[in-house]
């Protein structure tokens, strides 16, 4: 195969490659917490498809049972018994879920959410707070959100998308400033949409207080757990919390790379799908079902989740003890995401080094993200991260030996 393209130009909306080399790089196969390129190069990986990737490329067992539904049909004018069996494990792990609507990507789910909302309560206005997909609604006010810290920017608009679709922009920093909000706009906020990685400490006192707060505005808590769900506790941030939200967004981790979202919550919110016209030609595909009853079902096994923060916690380490003995510890730090399932590089104010040390890090093997949340799999052992500590050592000497 000819692997000589201008990816650029052939595959727009996709996520940005990391691979920074001289010659155009791919990623060809993945296996366990590794992948391939085409020239043969193995990385050690903790971008695991921004997330989706949770137990481990190509798991055998997700894939098998995906096989076996292929070979039984892939879709059907009708629901399937694997939706129900799917709604009632998500049930038992979320408690106030009492239905499911099945998409494809986390960019429909928020959609779907919203639109429910906006049915249930009758009011049309959403605050935000996070990035909730590339959907109008959600990118009509631009903020950028994977800086760890809030964006110091005022929300900007986005070539393409009007700026009249009734979406307020909550940074996630001051409750005060969302009371605010509330306040200006009483009677007519649908919903609060939040993504938990924007929560700040205390974590669990503040969805509190976010719970409490849409209670009394008479308004409902959406929680976008696109990213946390299944990785941070089986049940999201609310199994870890003790907090429910009214509707729920699951994705990413759900299916182990398979494409699959769904929107969950009580009957009478959820049910409403019918008369908003919410539906989709792929939305009863049944292999990613079947891959999601795998996968959480390899989640629920004893260990396995607290897996993730461990080794989470000892790529954080690992990096912050690399940096703090050559003195690069004030321009960038490694951090919990909130979670330490979810590590990140944070840059201080340090550019042209952000820009510089993933790559050549990739260089070096080992794939990881820059302010924004990387993320670790089940497959990845101590002894991976121990060689990704290594690699990112010689790297930050390498560095330090070109850059002023």
């Amino acid at each position: 195969m000819n692997f000589e393209l201008q990816a650029d130009s052939l595959l727009p909306g996709g996520v940005p490659s990391v691979l920074g080399d001289s010659q155009q790089r791919y990623i060809t196969k993945g296996k366990g917490g590794r992948c391939w390129d085409q020239l043969g190069q193995e990385y050690i990986d903790f971008i695991c498809g921004y997330g989706p990737i949770i137990l481990g490329h190509a798991h055998a067992e997700v894939n098998q049972a995906a096989i076996a539904q292929m070979e039984a049909g892939v879709l059907f004018p009708s629901d399937s018994p694997l939706h129900m069996e799917l709604e009632k494990v998500l049930s038992a792990l979320f408690p106030h879920t009492t239905r499911c609507l099945f998409l494809k990507t986390g960019s429909e789910a928020v959609s779907a959410a919203v639109r429910l909302a906006r049915a249930f309560t009758g009011k049309m206005k959403i605050i935000r707070c996070g990035f909730h997909g590339w959907h109008d609604s959600m990118m009509a006010q631009h903020v950028g959100w994977h800086l760890y810290t809030a964006d110091i920017h005022p929300p900007r608009s986005t070539v393409g998308i009007p700026d009249n679709l009734e979406i307020l922009t909550w940074k996630g920093e001051n409750l005060e400033e969302l009371k605010d909000l509330f306040r200006l706009n009483r009677g007519e906020i649908a919903a609060l949409i939040l993504d938990p990685i924007q929560l700040r400490e205390p974590c669990d006192d503040n969805l509190q207080a976010l719970r409490d707060l849409t209670h009394t505005e008479e308004a409902l808590l959406i929680l976008d757990e696109i990213k946390t769900g299944f990785r941070v506790h089986l049940g999201g941030v609310q199994g870890l919390y003790g907090i429910q939200a009214d509707l729920t967004l699951l994705s990413k981790a759900l299916a182990n790379g398979f494409p699959l979202s769904v929107v969950i919550g009580r009957a009478e919110l959820v049910d409403l799908a019918g008369v908003t016209k919410i539906m989709g030609t792929y939305n009863n595909e049944l292999l990613s079902v079947a891959a999601a009853l795998k996968t959480i079902a390899i989640l629920q096994r004893p260990g396995i989740v607290d897996g993730l923060w461990d080794r989470g916690q000892q790529l954080i380490a690992g990096l912050n003890g690399s940096l703090a003995e050559h003195g690069w510890g004030d321009l960038v730090q490694a951090v919990a995401y909130r979670w330490p399932c979810m590590p990140a590089l944070w840059f201080r104010n340090a550019y042209l080094l952000e820009k510089k040390l993933p790559k050549e890090l990739a260089k070096q093997g080992v794939l990881i993200l820059a302010n924004h949340p990387s993320f670790v799999c089940v497959e990845h052992t101590a002894e991976d991260v121990e060689t990704a500590i290594q690699r990112f050592d010689q790297t930050v000497v390498s560095l330090k030996k070109d850059l002023p």
